[in-house]
C-alpha cells in the first residue's frame, strides 16, 4: 500500500497593521511627482494654472487628508513620509491646499496668496521637501515602538 504524499509547501502571509501598508512603487512615483510640482509652486512667486498643477494639488491634499482622518490603508506610512505632522496641522494643510487649488483654478490671486501664507505657516514646504528627500528631517527625540 502506497503512503499518501504529504504537502510541505509553506504559505507566507504578511498582515500589516491598519495604516501601515507599504505604498506600491507606481503610486509612490506619482505621489513624488505631485509633491515635487506642489513644492515648486509653493517656492515660486508666480503661479500659472495648469491641469497638471491642479491634479498635483488634489493629490497632495489627499495625502494630508488621509493623515488627518487616519482612515486609509497607508495613512501611517504617508504620515511618516511627511515627517509626522500633527493632525491639526494636517487638517489645516489639506484645507489650505484645497482652497489654493480652487483659487488657482478660478484665477483669484488674493485668495491664492492668502492660502500660500497659510501653507507656509503650517510648514508644508518642510513636509513636502522631506517627502521627496530634499531636506534632512530633524529626528532628535524621535523613535519607533
Amino acid at each position: 500500500m502506497a503512503s499518501p504524499v504529504q504537502d510541505h509547501r509553506v504559505q507566507v502571509v504578511q498582515k500589516w497593521g491598519f495604516g501601515m501598508a507599504p505604498v506600491k512603487p507606481e503610486v509612490q512615483q506619482k505621489r513624488r511627482q505631485s509633491v515635487t510640482a506642489v513644492l515648486s509652486c509653493l517656492q515660486n512667486d508666480r503661479i500659472a494654472s495648469s491641469p497638471a498643477l491642479l491634479e498635483a494639488l488634489s493629490e497632495v491634499k489627499g495625502l494630508y487628508s488621509r493623515c488627518h482622518k487616519q482612515d486609509q490603508w497607508d495613512w501611517f506610512t504617508v504620515w511618516q513620509q511627511l515627517g509626522r505632522p500633527g493632525r491639526k496641522r494636517c487638517l489645516q494643510a489639506g484645507d489650505a491646499l484645497g482652497r489654493l487649488r480652487t483659487a488657482i483654478r478660478d484665477g483669484d490671486g488674493a485668495t491664492a496668496a492668502k492660502q500660500l501664507t497659510l501653507l507656509t505657516d503650517a510648514d508644508v514646504q518642510v513636509h513636502l521637501a522631506g517627502f521627496v528627500g530634499e531636506l534632512p528631517r530633524d529626528t532628535r527625540g524621535a523613535g519607533y515602538i
